[in-house]
């Protein structure tokens, strides 16, 4: 019979190929005669030597196997994340930008009303029609030069808001004073003039 180490190598061979769990020792002997060319029941006087290679041997394969399976799953999570679509909506740029021109436009928080159960596609179709029919001007998606226009526009129109406010401020004081001048008048003489029924009774009593 071969050495230690031929004997070891045929263990190792044969529990590559079958599980020790499931096949038993007498069956694993004939494997390994097999494995190193013997007449049947040769390896029966070193039974114990095998059982202990076995049992030496198989926890090593266990282990490489369990090792194999964690790398393998992980290898596939790795490959299902690197396809996944982006569906986190602070990964998505399209919708950063549309929420930035919003801000700019200064629509307020009704213009995401609705929006938390969509996915990012439908929040991108949303936001884009109600940007747009509050007066937004943009293609696709909007970028930095939509978003400084649109931050320009808003400021124009708060500057005419502020002016318009002004104006009518001025015109209700100069319509205050103008009242003013209308109430306050010389006084009229309050001396009573005779009417003629008492210029007739004069007339009688001279």
């Amino acid at each position: 019979m071969d050495d230690d180490t031929s004997l070891r190598d045929a263990v190792g061979k044969v529990l590559k190929k079958v599980d020790p769990a499931t096949t038993g020792l007498r069956e694993i002997r004939r494997l390994v005669e097999t494995e190193l060319g013997l007449a049947p029941k040769a390896c029966d006087a070193r039974k114990d030597e095998i059982r202990r290679l076995v049992l030496e041997t198989s926890p090593k394969k266990k282990k490489r196997a369990r090792n194999d399976d964690v790398q393998a799953a992980k290898k596939t999570k790795k490959e299902e994340t690197a396809t996944k679509p982006v569906e986190n909506e602070e990964d998505d740029e399209r919708v950063r930008q549309l929420k930035m021109l919003a801000r700019a436009m200064g629509t307020g928080p009704s213009v995401y009303r609705g929006l938390g159960n969509m996915d990012v596609e439908a929040k991108v179709k949303a936001l884009t029609e109600r940007l747009r029919e509050r007066g937004a001007e943009f293609q696709a998606v909007p970028t930095a030069k939509d978003i400084a226009r649109a931050k320009s526009k808003r400021a124009k129109q708060l500057d005419l808001d502020g002016m318009d406010a002004s104006n009518i401020l001025e015109s209700g004081e100069r319509r205050s004073r103008r009242q003013q001048v209308v109430v306050v008048a010389s006084p009229r003489n309050n001396k009573t003039e005779p009417d003629d029924d008492d210029l007739s009774e004069s007339e009688f009593n001279f």
